[in-house]
């Protein structure tokens, strides 16, 4: 293919010497290029470019730009010939690789094709409405319509197509040379966009909270587990809390509740173009139970009675919380993989309406037990917080 531009020659560099892996990953990639195994050449010839001497070699960068032509990536394609021309060290390299660059512009225009949520994954269907007159072209658009029914692009993806009208996935546009068409399309022939970018959390740190209702409780380790899904421009979260306390009694000690467990729900939206580095702020709801609300009592016999009176007895109970919380996550991603791994931080801020119950059996260190009363009007506490958590998730 492109039997209108001539082999390019590149003058001898007497600086320049390039390094045994570079010029090793060149002659390979040339042995494949011969036998017409375009994909393997294409990726000796990314080895070679990422090479200290092979970045700075046009001759590498312009074979890369002619790999990907044959296998129908003119956007690809571009992006190397551009190295190749900043790269270029004679005026004849300098001229032929314009040329090339010349010929994507004179005969191809640009379309991004994306999706209803950055990061999916989608086979293209690719149908030509008009009429390809050169037999190159025809032979270039066979190729790429191939290619890109049998693998799988991820979304936004610009897509190089020669001039004319085309329906990609069922919505139509019109290709001029040269031009820049947005598009978007409804996937096709892979797993949903909720399954594509469903995605799992686990987040540890250190809870607090404050104010005179949470005068005793102390910094304690936190952790949530979570699933998040988006729906439209909107990402859905699920969670499971684990909301343990670290508590100072009234007479100094230190006692340790890790009974706390909570579920919680959230609606967020991810800033766009931030990728690699994801921004989700949310605004959620959770309902849990949190151990260690102190209320002061007085005792008769075996009965407790909280809320009133002159406290002869403290005691930490477990009560039921819910409230709102506002959440910020930042973290890195890589969603252009299929799968992938991340890492980041997670703030919550949050306003906990918690209330012990009406009764209730208390224990003692010494294994006394008391029956436990708290008056109607006393029950309830409200406690502000924050989590500060650190975060992996997994993006399927």
């Amino acid at each position: 293919m492109l039997p209108l531009l001539p082999a390019l020659a590149f003058a001898a560099d007497p600086v320049h010497v390039a390094s045994a892996d570079f010029r090793g990953y060149v002659d390979q990639a040339r042995f494949f290029i011969k036998r017409g195994w375009y994909d393997d050449a294409e990726e000796q010839l990314v080895l070679a470019t990422a090479t200290e001497d092979g970045e700075l070699d046009p001759e590498a960068w312009f074979l890369l730009a002619k790999v990907r032509y044959e296998r129908a990536d003119v956007h690809g394609a571009r992006f190397a010939a551009d190295r190749a021309l900043v790269n270029s060290r004679d005026d004849d390299t300098t001229r032929q690789t314009r040329e090339l660059l010349d010929f994507f512009e004179e005969k191809f225009g640009m379309v991004m094709v994306s999706g209803p949520q950055e990061a999916t994954a989608t086979l293209l269907d690719v149908q030509l409405e008009s009429t390809l007159f050169d037999p190159e072209l025809r032979v270039f658009f066979t190729t790429l319509q191939a290619r890109v029914a049998e693998e799988p692009v991820v979304l936004p993806h610009p897509l190089g197509l020669p001039a004319g009208r085309y329906t990609i996935n069922g919505e139509a546009v019109d290709v001029a040379a040269g031009g820049r068409a947005p598009l978007p399309i409804p996937l096709q022939g892979t797993k949903s966009t909720v399954l594509q970018t469903l995605q799992l959390e686990l987040a540890a740190g250190a809870g607090f909270w404050f104010g005179p209702d949470a005068s005793h409780l102390l910094p304690a380790p936190t952790a949530q587990l979570s699933l998040s899904a988006p729906v439209g421009s909107w990402v859905l979260g699920a969670s499971l809390d684990w909301v343990p306390t670290l508590t100072q009694v009234q007479s100094g000690g230190f006692a340790f509740a890790a009974t706390g467990l909570g579920v919680g729900a959230r609606a967020g939206f991810e800033l766009p173009n931030t990728q690699p580095i994801v921004v989700r702020p949310s605004i959620g709801y959770r309902a849990f139970a949190l151990p260690s609300l102190e209320t002061a009592c007085t005792v008769a016999g075996e009965q407790a009675t909280c809320g009133d009176g002159d406290p002869q007895l403290y005691i930490y109970g477990q009560g039921f919380a819910h409230g709102p919380q506002a959440e910020f996550a930042l973290y890195y991603q890589n969603r252009r993989k299929r799968s992938s791994w991340g890492a980041g931080i997670k703030t919550i801020g949050e306003l906990a309406f918690a209330s012990l119950p009406a009764t209730s059996t208390a224990q003692t260190l010494d294994d006394r037990s008391y029956e436990v009363s708290v008056a109607e009007g006393t029950r309830g506490r409200v406690l502000p917080g924050i989590r500060l958590l650190g975060e992996l998730s997994f993006a399927f």
